[in-house]
């Protein structure tokens, strides 16, 4: 629906509608990163709030932090080597 209205509203300004496709390009990046950013904002919300109402515990969090195996590794993996995990 939205590229239909952009369609009318480039055409009205004379902009060449071949622009179109470039732009839906470029909008499915931006549209990835703004999904991106959404999940990681509403997953820090979650957190502050909590914390900011008394409800979040630590040692829970610290528990569920340490059981993740990417996170638990200080060392960098070897060039060329992949985590098998």
């Amino acid at each position: 629906m939205s590229f239909v209205v952009l369609l009318a509203t480039l055409g009205s300004v004379g902009i060449p509608l071949e622009g179109l496709a470039f732009i839906a390009g470029v909008d499915r990046i931006m549209d990835m990163a703004r999904t991106a950013l959404n999940v990681i904002g509403n997953a820090l919300a979650v957190l502050v709030i909590s914390r900011w109402e008394g409800m979040y515990d630590d040692a829970k969090g610290q528990r569920y932090w340490n059981s993740l195996p990417h996170w638990r590794s200080k060392e960098p993996l070897p060039a060329g080597e992949t985590s098998t995990n």
